[in-house]
Formats: C-alpha cells, structure tokens, sequence
C-alpha cells in the first residue's frame, strides 16, 4: 500500500491566504494609525512647539514607514509566492520516483521570493535533483535514508511517503 503524502493541500493554501490578509490588515492598521497620530499632532502644534511637534511626525513617520516596508515585502509578498508555488504544486503533473532522499545544505533563494533547499533522490541507477521549499525540509528529513515515493511537479517535490 502507498502512502503518498501531499506537502499542500487546498486547506493549506486558505491558512496561506488568510495569514496573508491577516499581515495586510496589520500594514494598513500601522499607515494608517501613523497618519491619524501625524494628523492630530498637527492640530496640537501651536508656535511654542512646532520644532518639537515636527520631530515628532518625521520620526512616527519614518518608523512606521519602514515597519509597512518590512511587513509588505517579507511577510505579505512571501505568502503571495508561497501560494503561488502551492498552487502550481496542486495543479501540475508529475512524476513518480522511488529511491532514498537526502537534503543538501544547498540553499537556492528566487529573487524577491522564497528559499528552496537542494534534495538528492538516490534512485536505482541515476540519481535526481530535486527542490522543495525550505518550510518543508523538516517533513523531508525525517525521511532521510528510508525508501520513499516522491511525486515530483517541475523538479519540486509535491509529495512523499513511504513507497
């Protein structure tokens, strides 16, 4: 009997998704709670303060700033890409190998995107390359030197288990 595990599922993809509305939520909650604190500060500057109170603004804005930068481009565009990778995942068709897996330390980072890790299937008589998405090596590692069936999509492996 084979026992083929999925690494995505559709339920996998909703988490994704909702945590990526959940991280955008939070970025329009930080821009535009700096813009109300920006804007009531304004209203509060009289002439004895304005040095102070202009301080204050570039400096809530500067720090909010960079925080709505670090959330768009880490958390947020991060589980983009990661959908899209589960999706191609589900979606493709692939192949069948049987063989031993080991994961390299070799690590492949797409521009602006996710990490993947190098994984070696030591089929009988040839021996393949393959990549799966780093969230995912300790699933793969804990099958490391037992024979396994992995289903693989366009050199990524979209499922493994025991053959």
């Amino acid at each position: 009997m084979e026992t083929t595990e999925k690494l995505y599922s559709p339920g996998d993809i909703r988490r994704l998704e909702i945590r990526k509305r959940r991280w955008k939520a939070a970025l329009y909650i930080i821009a535009l709670g700096a813009l109300a604190v920006c804007v009531t500060l304004c209203f509060l500057t009289r002439t004895s303060n304005a040095a102070r109170m202009e301080k204050a603004v570039l400096v809530i804005s500067a720090l909010a700033g960079w925080l709505c930068l670090y959330i768009r481009r880490f958390p947020v565009q991060d589980a983009g890409h990661e959908i899209d990778h589960a999706r191609m995942l589900l979606d493709g068709k692939g192949e069948v190998f049987c063989g031993t897996v080991t994961v390299t330390k070799e690590r492949l980072r797409i521009k602006n995107s996710i990490t993947f890790r190098t994984v070696v299937l030591d089929a009988p008589g040839e021996a393949v390359l393959l990549k799966v998405i780093e969230s995912m090596v300790p699933r793969i590692t804990a099958l490391e030197g037992r024979p396994v069936r992995a289903e693989v999509v366009n050199g990524y492996i979209a499922g493994i288990g025991a053959p």
